[in-house]
């Protein structure tokens, strides 16, 4: 459903050290059927060209954050099957 995937809630994951692991969990998140996507928008330094290295902390979510599954009609055991995944892929 179309909406479900618009509403979503932005997670830094603090395992997630950088871009390839971001796509390494995103891939393992995909297979589990979990809809997990990098941030829509960039971070407003870039839109205003200004340099990445100005703004390490904020670059380092943007490269490292995933956007997770959230809406209203998510369910508890949705939920619940979400964040046992994410802790699978870190074991």
């Amino acid at each position: 459903n179309l909406s479900k995937q618009l509403k979503s809630l932005q997670v830094l994951e603090d395992r997630t050290k950088n871009k390839k692991e971001r796509v390494l969990l995103q891939k393992k998140l995909k297979l589990a059927g979990i809809n997990a996507e990098p941030p829509v928008f960039k971070p407003l330094h870039q839109y205003l060209g200004m340099p990445k290295s100005k703004f390490p902390v904020t670059q380092k979510v943007y490269d490292t954050a995933l956007t997770l599954p959230s809406y209203p009609s998510l369910t508890k055991k949705e939920l619940e099957y979400i964040v046992k995944t994410i802790n699978k892929c870190y074991e």
